[in-house]
């Protein structure tokens, strides 16, 4: 078994796509509904099965906080829309960083989905590898030594 890191996946969209489950559902192996499934870039219904996609190139880390600036930087460039300022609707980066920090070195996945201020939903995730409840999936992209 290769070392614990962690594969960066994003998705922004409508809501109403994640709705649609036949991309969401990867099929059994070699069955007809696999293709599609890792072709789309619709998020999956287990966060486990992103294994099953290849990472976008650089989405591979093997340093938790690296993982972490990736997920903030990124949040940063499509923050969440907050309908009221004063009582804003989302955990804060901050807290975010470090809840989802303790959870990557602990084989949790960290998602973090939400509103953008044109409505659409961002999905933005990073998941362990080897996967904690899915041990059995290759890795995607394996780190470089």
């Amino acid at each position: 078994m290769s070392a614990r890191h962690w594969h960066g996946y994003f998705w922004t969209g409508a809501s109403a796509e994640l709705k649609d489950d036949s991309t969401r559902r990867p099929g059994a192996a070699g069955s007809p509904e696999r293709q599609p499934f890792v072709r789309s870039t619709v998020p999956p219904l287990q966060t486990g099965y992103y294994l099953l996609r290849s990472p976008e190139a650089g989405h591979t880390w093997t340093d938790p906080d690296e993982t972490i600036a990736w997920l903030a930087a990124t949040y940063q460039r499509h923050p969440p829309h907050d309908r009221d300022s004063q009582a804003p609707a989302y955990v804060g980066l901050d807290q975010r960083k470090v809840t989802s920090r303790d959870g990557l070195v602990n084989g949790v996945d960290a998602c973090w989905q939400y509103y953008t201020a044109g409505m659409g939903q961002v999905v933005l995730v990073a998941i362990c590898c080897p996967h904690s409840h899915l041990p059995d999936l290759d890795c995607p992209m394996p780190p470089h030594p």
